[in-house]
């Protein structure tokens, strides 16, 4: 479950917004929109964000550097005002196990037991269920937590998708302030629900 890691981004980053844009990986049949106010997270970025986590679970740290494989879109809301933790959306893959027929919601399942023994501080917004998403049946859930970065506690949302794709599961992730007061929520749907698979 290389994708756990999408939960562990703060988001501590702060860059100049770019133009409006659908990215696509033709490869895995894959598009996305990026609104104008959001910026391309690098893998430079994203290995920073961890290492600002404070990792006192030697599972949850080897976990991290398991988990941690580039993702094939990641950005983040780039607004200069903001301190702490930025929304930031994820989209990567994660083989599907040879052995089992799993449902997006199977996955989450799996995701969410191992999360919950890593992490102990979570709260279960949404168990996972079956929704769909960019026109195929697909898992959801949602999680707030708490992890703490440079000694500070920070209050994480995390919503998390999951859809099945023959030998591989295309996974979405998306965190944002609890309580957000900027509509951090509504711009991560925005580009969740821009999603589009063309094979």
């Amino acid at each position: 479950m290389r994708f756990l890691a999408v939960a562990f981004a703060t988001g501590l980053l702060i860059c100049s917004p770019t133009d409006v844009e659908r990215l696509t990986n033709a490869t895995l049949g894959l598009s996305i929109e990026r609104p104008d106010d959001w910026c391309n997270l690098s893998e430079s970025q994203i290995a920073d964000d961890h290492r600002l986590v404070d990792v006192d679970n030697a599972a949850l740290a080897d976990a991290l550097r398991k988990y941690s494989g580039p993702p094939v879109f990641a950005f983040f809301r780039c607004r200069t005002e903001q301190e702490g933790v930025a929304a930031t959306v994820k989209v990567g893959t994660e083989p599907a196990d040879p052995s089992a027929h799993q449902s997006g919601q199977d996955a989450l399942r799996a995701m969410l037991r191992l999360f919950s023994k890593l992490v102990g501080d979570v709260n279960v917004a949404t168990a996972p269920e079956t929704v769909t998403l960019a026109g195929k049946p697909s898992g959801y859930m949602a999680l707030t937590f708490t992890l703490k970065a440079n000694g500070k506690p920070y209050s994480v949302a995390s919503e998390m998708w999951a859809i099945p794709q023959g030998k591989h599961f295309i996974l979405v992730g998306a965190t944002y302030p609890p309580n957000d007061k900027t509509d951090a929520q509504a711009a991560v749907m925005k580009i969740v629900t821009s999603l589009q698979l063309t094979h």
